[in-house]
């Protein structure tokens, strides 16, 4: 049987508002979670540093910390000091055991509650690096990072030996071996005692525990594996310029030519065969693919700071109810910096460009299904270049348009939206906007907005240039970067 679709509108109204809510992002990830002052932590991470220094001098620290690094837990040469705590160093000497001959126990318990991200990064610089460290001839420098520092202002870094205190060039790479102490910015923490609503939610939006300690669980932020990210973008078939034959369900709206790809691969709809109605296919969601920069406008990303590893870059996809409720899922994504630029022999760096596009790079990153009718039919993508720091708020205008080309179909007394013809049909469409707030760090670098809409193509080229098939995608910009969408077939 089947009604005007007005008639079931307070309940598909309903259905809407509750499957589009806004993500609560909690506190700042990448910080820790604790009553003490910058100031205070400051003071700790210093101490620690210091220690740590000390403890440099020994030989088995040097070869367990190098050791520890190779692993790339978090696909960077990072150490988090609270998971080596209790591994041996030699024979049944732990690390905690030998960094308390170098201060107290009672002191390093204090700075572990209080410093739970502690980190120790070992860059790759041109005279060294963590996979080419002599452990026996090469004894680092310890400097140390806080949570203020912004690594877009050109400074001094406060660097530590056994005996004494270094001001080393923030811009300038270091000619002599050191390492950094500074807060893991691809972890968050909570704390075991802390059994609030607000520090369990967030605990969930993290996926799984990868490691708890006697006070704190860490979680990966937003439950990505890093690592294992990086290892998929290195591996995976490009989507802008790729080889070979595009995904199946890209291909036939191309060849036929159809006005609205979309429509035909989310709700089969193809006017070329007289087909003009639909319902929404639940197995199919968009992927951001791939991502450039222009390399005119994104500078701010190409940083000479030699205590920076792998970037991280935060995307906020936005979209709208029916009533023009705005909504935001925030994605997490990282990058070598090696893929975005070359440092030369005096530490500058030189970026990778082909032409105007400061690198052509794979990503993946699973956004939705785009339902049309619950969603809009314009959704946007804010990224940012992420670094920890204090939290500061973004706006940003939404704007999306509603049509009413809809029906509802009843089967086994369960309503199902059907979509009336490609776009906004013969029904016409409303308009509505509305703004957004995301939060961020006064660190990070905002790269802008782009913004996509349902009734843009998708697949924008198939053929053989050179005696080999290529496909190209669409893509929107911000300004700084260069995105592709494409829906994929989930299962």
């Amino acid at each position: 049987m089947k009604n005007v679709f007005r008639l079931f509108m307070p309940f598909l109204m309903f259905f809407a508002l509750t499957s589009c809510r806004e993500i609560d992002l909690q506190e700042p990830e990448g910080k820790s979670s604790t009553e003490t002052t910058p100031a205070e932590r400051k003071e700790l991470r210093i101490a620690l540093a210091k220690t740590l220094a000390r403890a440099m001098q020994n030989e088995d620290v040097r070869a367990f910390i190098k050791a520890e690094s190779m692993t790339n837990f978090d696909g960077d040469n990072d150490v988090l000091v609270a998971m080596m705590l209790n591994k041996k160093v030699q024979g049944e000497q732990t690390f905690a055991d030998v960094l308390a001959q170098y201060s107290t126990k009672q002191e390093l318990q204090e700075q572990m509650s209080n410093l739970p991200l502690a980190t120790i990064f070992i860059p790759d610089l041109q005279t060294f690096t963590h996979q080419g460290w002599d452990t026996r001839t090469q004894v680092p420098l310890v400097a140390v990072i806080d949570e203020e520092h912004d690594e877009r202002v050109k400074g001094n870094i406060m660097a530590f030996s056994a005996s004494e205190t270094l001001l080393l060039p923030s811009a300038k790479q270091p000619t002599i071996p050191v390492v950094v102490l500074k807060d893991n910015e691809r972890l968050v923490s909570r704390r075991t005692s802390d059994n609030s609503k607000q520090a369990r939610q967030a605990a969930s939006q993290n996926g799984k525990v990868i490691f708890a300690s006697t006070e704190h669980e860490y979680y990966f932020i937003q439950g990505v594996d890093p690592k294992q990210q990086v290892a998929e973008n290195e591996k995976r078939k490009g989507a802008r310029y790729a080889i070979g034959n595009p995904p199946q369900i890209l291909q036939y709206p191309f060849l036929q030519n159809l006005e609205s790809h979309r429509d035909y691969i989310y709700y089969g709809i193809d006017p070329s065969t007289g087909v003009s109605t639909g319902k929404l296919k639940r197995n199919i969601s968009e992927h951001l693919t791939y991502i450039s920069f222009v390399s005119g406008t994104a500078g701010p990303i190409v940083t000479s700071d030699w205590t920076e590893g792998n970037l991280e870059f935060r995307m906020f996809h936005i979209y709208s109810d029916r009533n023009g409720n705005p909504a935001q899922d925030p994605k997490t994504f990282y990058l070598a910096q090696d893929q975005l630029f070359t440092r030369n022999s005096d530490g500058s760096v030189t970026p990778n460009t082909n032409g105007t596009i400061l690198s052509n790079l794979r990503i993946n990153v699973p956004l939705r299904g785009w339902d049309v009718y619950s969603y809009g039919d314009t959704w946007q993508i804010s990224i940012q270049e992420y670094d920890a720091g204090d939290v500061r708020t973004i706006t940003v205008g939404t704007e999306t348009n509603i049509g009413f080309n809809y029906e509802t179909n009843i089967e086994a007394g369960i309503p199902e939206v059907i979509k009336v013809g490609i776009k906004f049909g013969v029904s016409g469409s409303q308009k509505k906007t509305n703004n957004t707030v995301i939060q961020t760090t006064n660190t990070a670098d905002d790269l802008g907005v782009a913004t996509f809409n349902f009734s843009d193509p998708v697949l924008t080229y198939w053929g053989p240039p050179s005696g080999r098939y290529e496909y190209n995608i669409f893509e929107r910009g911000t300004g700084s970067v260069m995105l592709t969408m494409e829906p994929m077939q989930d299962y």
